[in-house]
């Protein structure tokens, strides 16, 4: 069985059984009277996600640069193949350190940045389906972290309680008052973590075959 089956596997069934299991382990440890900050949870959560969004793009950089070195000509076009993902690469890992100390300016940044991603998502999908291009479902977790991302870390980010989660001075929020803010956090942070698995693996496996 090779890579790309596995992958397909794994897409299909073993990330959504995965979700599910870490689902119900978050809904355990509520019930179970567990205290946490759910608000601050989250935060920290949108700060790896975007710690991770940095990596997927320091291995798409690494990738187009590999090309480069091997063949003198970049893979795709430079600025889409090296200096946007490079910009990303800088962009979200400040970002990521900054949502995890829960900085105020790192809040507007994110905003900011993720605005400037759905700008580009959204004549992307228009072309996509202005032109009816094949969309695979296995490579749902793709498509949800390119063009759904955006959409959903605004929305989080906008949210009036994960607003006054960023001021040191406030008080930490009852763990029963929005457990689904944690939750959607967590969900985002396994499906970017599995497509950054996904991408390490399938250029491993690239590599061991050649």
């Amino acid at each position: 069985m090779d890579f790309l089956t596995l992958a397909w596997w794994w897409n299909l069934v073993g990330l959504p059984s995965l979700i599910g299991i870490a689902m119900a382990i978050a809904l355990w440890r509520r019930r179970s009277g567990s205290k946490i900050d759910e608000i601050a949870l989250a935060i920290r959560r949108l700060g790896l996600v975007h710690v991770i969004l940095a990596l997927r793009a320091g291995v798409a950089l690494i990738q187009e640069l590999l090309t480069l070195r091997v063949m003198g000509i970049p893979q795709s076009f430079p600025g889409t193949g090296i200096i946007w993902p490079f910009v990303t690469l800088i962009v979200t890992l400040a970002l990521g350190r900054g949502l995890w100390r829960r900085s105020t300016s790192a809040r507007r940044w994110a905003i900011g940045w993720q605005t400037i991603q759905a700008a580009i998502v959204v004549p992307v999908c228009y072309f996509l389906w202005r032109y009816q291009a094949p969309l695979e479902l296995a490579d749902w977790p793709d498509h949800l972290v390119s063009k759904g991302y955006p959409f959903l870390i605004i929305g989080l980010l906008l949210d009036p309680r994960i607003a006054r989660g960023f001021k040191s001075d406030s008080e930490p929020e009852p763990s029963s008052s929005r457990p689904m803010l944690a939750r959607a956090a967590l969900g985002l942070l396994i499906v970017a973590g599995s497509t950054l698995a996904v991408d390490v693996g399938d250029w491993l496996a690239r590599l061991v075959e050649e």
